[in-house]
């Protein structure tokens, strides 16, 4: 199985380590069509989130450690040391799991489901998304829908925006009329603000004066007030907890703004890679910082439902390792189903040329010979569901070697 993948995430790597690999929508398109063209793999997909950034590729090319080297600077050491690598099965296998949650930080989050889509969406749209990699995604995909909808992994909905609330919980008797500031209205701010306003809490968000479309302030959750993002650091202190979850490259709070406002406790959460918040606010006196790495690893699933999980998975697994294992008959089904074509336009050519008008033969002959390649080629891909695999291989030899021997002298019948 010609399939790498190499990627790094929160079990060997701090958010600090992360987040120097973090990539926007814009870079991971223009990396993956630079690793297609530059090294020769078919296809390339580049999944990067909050916990992890993972390099997929397909087909014949150099190790991923050579080619996150010369895209990214990326050193032997560091990889090693940073970088988990799988290749062929064991890599389909990860994604199947990774695309469930049962590789998340969160054990059974819900939100990876939706990142996996996205990274295939985008190496789709770059023209860089080949058929393994298409059949590898489409199916792991599928897999875990199944998995969310007869396995419950978790006991609620679980994803880092309600682990962030848990946290806040286990700091205050009670989150209800608590006043929050949230910085950012993205997906990630929404579903922090929305399990925030379950709890009972006074929800803030801000959003951008200058530039500000309609369609941002539309996507504001419903009982949340909006504060101009251009006042943030100026409103601190009527806010006690301030979660900032953006997609910024820079901060959102600097420690200089943030150091004469503070007078009272309080509590900052950055849900953001790379982080939104400067880490040095956290030495400040009164306050608590926590980022990612403080929500923790929490397996809540079970024995007998991770056995349910698994064996929902092995089905979708078996599936896409049974159609890669016949994709590789494909050029000899293409070689039986063109011989058996040319052989019929042969054994028809008198009858062709009799009944067919002279300056019609050369393109009659063409559709025949397609219709022809067309119909045994769709006999021969039937074998993947009629017959067991060892015997896949076996059957087309056969017909190839029984086409190769044809008597000629059959051929010119009218």
């Amino acid at each position: 199985m010609k399939l790498q993948m190499a990627g790094i995430d929160y079990r060997r790597a701090s958010i600090g380590e992360r987040e120097a690999f973090s990539l926007t929508k814009t870079h991971r398109t223009a990396l993956a069509l630079r690793i297609v063209q530059e090294f020769g793999f078919y296809g390339c997909v580049i999944l990067s989130t909050c916990n992890r950034t993972e390099f997929w590729v397909s087909g014949d090319g150099p190790p991923l450690q050579t080619v996150l080297k010369q895209t990214i600077g990326l050193a032997a050491q560091e990889y090693q040391r940073l970088f988990t690598e799988r290749c062929a099965k064991p890599a389909a296998d990860y994604l199947f799991r990774l695309a469930c949650g049962m590789e998340s930080q969160i054990f059974g989050e819900d939100q990876i489901l939706g990142q996996v889509k996205e990274a295939a969406q985008l190496s789709r749209a770059a023209g860089c998304m080949d058929p393994v990699l298409e059949v590898l995604f489409r199916t792991a995909v599928t897999g875990a829908k199944a998995v969310k909808t007869h396995v419950r992994l978790t006991p609620v909905n679980h994803s880092i925006a309600e682990a962030a609330v848990e946290l806040l919980q286990s700091r205050y008797p009670t989150l209800l009329g608590q006043r929050c500031l949230m910085i950012g209205s993205g997906e990630m701010g929404r579903l922090a603000a929305h399990a925030l306003l379950a709890k009972g809490a006074k929800v803030s968000m801000t959003v951008r004066e200058n530039g500000c479309s309609h369609s941002v302030r539309a996507a504001v959750p419903a009982g949340c007030e909006v504060v101009p993002y251009e006042q943030r650091a100026a409103l601190l202190e009527d806010f006690p907890i301030v979660i900032s979850a953006t997609s910024s490259p820079h901060f959102t709070l600097h420690y200089g703004q943030v150091a004469p406002v503070l007078q009272s406790p309080h509590t900052f959460l950055d849900l953001a890679v790379p982080r939104d918040i400067d880490e040095r606010i956290g030495e400040l006196p009164m306050v608590s910082l926590f980022d990612l790495d403080h929500l923790g690893l929490q397996r809540i699933a079970g024995p007998d439902i991770l056995k349910q999980a698994y064996e929902i998975l092995s089905g979708y697994q078996e599936q896409f390792a049974l159609w890669y294992a016949f994709r590789q008959m494909v050029p000899e089904i293409q070689r039986v189903s063109r011989m058996v074509a040319q052989d019929a336009v042969l054994r028809l050519q008198k009858k062709i040329k009799k009944e067919i008008p002279a300056e019609r033969v050369q393109e009659f002959q063409a559709d025949l010979s397609r219709s022809i390649d067309k119909a045994v080629a769709k006999c021969l891909y039937g074998l993947k569901d009629t017959l067991a695999p060892p015997l896949w291989e076996v059957c087309i030899h056969a017909l190839k070697q029984s086409a190769q021997s044809g008597d000629s002298s059959e051929r010119n019948v009218s």
